[in-house]
């Protein structure tokens, strides 16, 4: 059981989340990405259905925002990606798919390929009752945005965009900051341990691999040592001895090494555990499972 541990999908990592709580009832964050948004042309307005994908063939360059949303309980992800020179969307989402295998060395040879096809830009994840935007800025070229299902298998969906026409916004200020970096123990968060609920957090990748900023919902009174536990039972394919996730993830999509972008959301005011799941370069294994995570308040 060990040995298919680092293959845990976000499916079996929330399945028990889904059975003791709904998703919070967060507040759509549109008002929110349209002051920071792509000036003229507005936010860039998503939906996220299981098979279909509506953007627009064209998208602003600059300081660009996207509002995210999604029907599916189980949530999805919008990506945000420019593929490297010579390498197409059908390569690149051949390779994305690789990263699903449960053996940990090919695990992160695939994770380290997927990482050399394109720069991650972030993107949103969402679920039902929940949305989120972020904003992004952009130089003129093509990009490709993907609809991704964590908790779902089959082909993502994805559609080549190009940045052409120039936006006039500037960047809207932040309510604070969360920043991966690297110590000489692994990758670990900077973050206060109070942030708004409702906000605009600036997110700093300052490592060398992508990483993410996933909020989840946590009882009431859950230490980082019920969530550390939570973690190592998944990693180790044993059953968890405590159950501390409410509800689905919400947060940053990856971002690419030395990348930035900003997040905008309104959360339900509580304790929520901020967490990173891409994949360890080296180990094959997802970061939250090697403690990369912290828990805040959001007020």
């Amino acid at each position: 059981m060990t040995h298919r541990a680092p293959g845990l999908s976000r499916r079996r990592i929330l399945a028990g989340a889904a059975l003791l709580g709904t998703a919070a009832a967060a507040l759509p964050g549109a008002a929110a990405a349209a002051e920071g948004g792509a000036g003229r042309g507005g936010t860039i307005e998503v939906v996220l259905e299981p098979d279909t994908l509506d953007v627009p063939e064209e998208i602003p360059c600059g300081v660009v925002s996207f509002h995210v949303s999604t029907p599916e309980a189980v949530g999805r992800s919008l990506l945000l990606v420019r593929l490297a020179d010579g390498v197409t969307a059908d390569r690149y989402l051949e390779l994305l798919a690789a990263t699903s295998t449960w053996d940990p060395a090919e695990k992160a040879e695939a994770a380290r390929a997927v990482a050399a096809a394109a720069h991650n830009l972030g993107g949103a994840v969402v679920a039902a009752g929940t949305d989120a935007g972020f904003t992004q800025v952009l130089r003129p070229g093509p990009y490709l945005l993907i609809n991704f299902g964590y908790a779902s298998g089959g082909r993502p969906v994805a559609r080549e965009v190009r940045a052409t026409r120039q936006s006039w916004a500037a960047h809207a200020g932040t309510d604070g900051f969360v920043v991966h970096r690297e110590t000489s123990d692994g990758v670990e968060f900077t973050v206060s341990r109070r942030l708004p609920a409702n906000g605009r957090y600036t997110l700093l990748n300052t490592t060398g691999t992508p990483q993410e900023a996933m909020f989840c919902r946590v009882q009431d009174g859950t230490t980082e040592e019920d969530v550390r536990a939570y973690f190592d039972a998944l990693r180790e394919g044993r059953t968890p001895p405590v159950q501390p996730l409410l509800t689905r993830p919400v947060g940053m999509a990856p971002l690419g090494a030395r990348q930035y972008g900003t997040l905008h959301a309104e959360f339900t005011p509580g304790p929520y555990a901020l967490f990173s799941f891409t994949i360890n370069h080296e180990t094959g294994y997802n970061h939250a499972l090697e403690g990369v995570f912290r828990l805040v308040e959001l007020v």
